[in-house]
């Protein structure tokens, strides 16, 4: 009998001990470099030009091709969850090919919101290749590595109107391959604003540690913009934010509104 009160214990001790570990405090989404600075107003129907219809893929197009369509590009170091977090944009997780392998993404790839000759505001979502990867061999990594560097130094800062480089939580702070991107679009004059990923990984305690040891990294760097978002693919937070960026980046205010689906 004091066996099974025993394992009865033991048993209800474990399950509350997992609790508390997995119940954590949600993170803030938005953090802002300086105190008194003021977080950007809300987008209308972010969420419905998102994700109202699936978005247009139109492949892999050659980096030096040009059209009129304004573009907002994400970039990141493999395994950052890039590829997952294009997907949770869209609402549509299977559009781009991810794996718990890193380096899914060898190409530029790009992606129309919608059927751009319909919807009220076009704009093209980019998604670049990782950097970073340590498994792929010296030729693999420069050749995509070109790609990302051709696609970045040709496009005019009147079409890539924002690059968002994603930085993952469960690092401490920039990496310095992380900074060496960012200083790349800086010298280029490419504006840019950092995104925390899989912010659903760590506690919240750690999500600011983190956000506030990145925009010391970044305090320097002019085009960089002023507001750092935290986000999570996984539980949809931050999510919001992040489209709203997204329009606001490319002059979208709202003014021309979508049916809200």
């Amino acid at each position: 009998m004091n066996t099974v009160r025993r394992r009865l214990f033991s048993s209800t001790a474990t399950a509350a001990k997992k609790r508390r570990r997995t119940k954590k405090t949600l993170f803030n989404t938005l953090w802002t470099f300086e105190t008194e600075q003021l977080a950007n107003s809300r987008v209308p129907n972010a969420g419905s030009i998102f994700c109202t219809e699936k978005p247009g893929y139109l492949g892999p197009i050659p980096p030096e091709e040009q059209h009129d369509t304004r573009e907002v590009a994400f970039v990141g170091r493999s395994n950052v969850g890039k590829s997952t977090l294009v997907g949770a944009l869209f609402q549509q997780p299977d559009m781009v090919r991810s794996s718990k392998t890193p380096g899914r993404t060898r190409d530029t790839l790009f992606f129309a919101l919608g059927d751009r000759t319909h919807l009220p505001f076009p704009m093209v979502l980019v998604d670049l290749p990782g950097y970073g990867y340590a498994r792929a061999s010296n030729k693999e990594q420069e050749k995509w590595e070109s790609k990302m560097e051709t696609y970045l130094s040709q496009r005019s800062t009147e079409q890539l109107k924002r690059v968002f480089v994603l930085l993952d939580a469960r690092r401490d702070g920039m990496t310095d391959l992380d900074v060496g991107m960012t200083e790349f679009l800086n010298d280029r004059n490419v504006n840019f604003q950092l995104v925390l990923t899989k912010c659903d990984a760590v506690h919240s305690k750690e999500v600011e540690r983190v956000a506030v040891k990145v925009m010391n990294q970044a305090w320097s760097f002019q085009n960089c913009v002023r507001e750092l978002i935290a986000v999570s693919a996984k539980n949809q937070r931050g999510i919001r934010e992040l489209r709203e960026a997204s329009l606001r980046s490319a002059g979208y205010t709202g003014s021309r509104s979508l049916v809200a689906s």
